[in-house]
């Protein structure tokens, strides 16, 4: 490969012209589990949370988390509950607008600066799930996700009175969503070779020795061949998720088995958000004919069925 050629890959990889049927899909799944971050995991339990008398004041937050150094916090500039809890409607009144693709840009800018805003204010009430659905919510923020499976699409061809076509444009937002997945995988692989118990086959042993965590008790997490088997494949699957899955011949092979791995870590152990966020995310990696493909297989069966139960409601004369 010569410097032009390579120079050439490289741009077509991160400004090539795609649609935006990936991240589209992705802004609803995300939506979808920020909502419900929202409305079950804080829930009613906001103002204990970020309230003025919370759990952990912010005072103890600002010196011994923030170092007495500035960050973006939003919550601060509501002095009393009642102007929080207002501002905790907004944030799921956004939330549902980006799930929905309503005033999408502004909608997924408004929420990734409420979560960056919750995370500063109290972070001791996140986990790995919670900081990797901040992180995709600023991603999505710079990618067109409203252009199609929107409101906001449809309003567009109501005004225009007419069908509008998909436009694509530079794939670099996309591609950012992309690489910061796999430089997840890439650090948790890393991390994991870097020590004895994932080479052995004992790392998934002692993971579902944590009984608090554990949502069912199986007898299969008692046999170190299994869990052995189980570890081996996690680090294929994490290995894989950072250099296979660039390669378009086997890149749904890896991203099932990804699913497969998330799905299975879910079954076992309760992990709030987590492996969901990451299930999500791997949406980035299809093509979008393939989506589209999909869609319109799902609107011509519901077409289909729509039109035989019609059919059923037709009266013989």
């Amino acid at each position: 490969m010569t410097l032009r050629s390579f120079w050439k890959a490289w741009r077509n990889f991160w400004f090539c012209p795609v649609t935006a049927e990936p991240v589209a899909l992705f802004r609803i799944l995300l939506g979808l589990l920020i909502l419900q971050i929202l409305l079950i995991s804080i829930g009613v339990d906001f103002l204990d949370w970020y309230g003025r008398h919370a759990i952990v004041q912010n005072e103890t937050v600002r010196f011994h988390y923030w170092k007495l150094q500035p960050r973006f916090d939003l919550l601060l500039l509501f002095p009393r509950d009642d102007a929080l809890s207002l501002y905790y409607y907004s944030i799921v009144a956004a939330a549902i607008c980006m799930t929905v693709g309503l005033c999408t840009r502004i909608s997924c800018i408004y929420v990734a600066l409420a979560f960056i805003s919750m995370h500063h204010h109290d972070p001791f009430n996140i986990n790995g799930g919670d900081a990797f659905v901040r992180l995709m919510s600023m991603y999505i923020c710079f990618t067109p996700c409203g252009d199609c499976f929107s409101l906001d699409r449809l309003i567009a061809e109501k005004r225009a009175g007419q069908k509008l076509p998909v436009v694509a444009k530079p794939a670099w937002s996309l591609r950012l969503i992309q690489m910061q997945i796999a430089i997840v995988y890439f650090h948790t692989f890393v991390c994991k070779v870097n020590g004895t118990q994932w080479w052995d086959g004992t790392a998934v042993y002692f993971a579902t020795r944590l009984e608090d965590l554990m949502r069912l008790k199986m007898p299969l997490f008692d046999s170190l061949l299994f869990c052995q088997l189980l570890s081996w494949y996690t680090l294929v699957v994490e290995g894989a998720m950072f250099t296979l899955v660039w390669i378009k011949e086997l890149r749904y092979f890896v991203l099932a088995s990804a699913v497969i791995l998330h799905l299975g870590i879910d079954f076992a152990i309760n992990l709030p958000v987590f492996e969901w966020a990451f299930i999500f995310s791997l949406v980035a990696f299809v093509e979008p004919d393939d989506i589209r493909k999909l869609h319109s297989r799902v609107l011509a069966k519901l077409h289909a069925k729509r039109s035989t139960e019609e059919s059923h409601l037709v009266e013989p004369v």
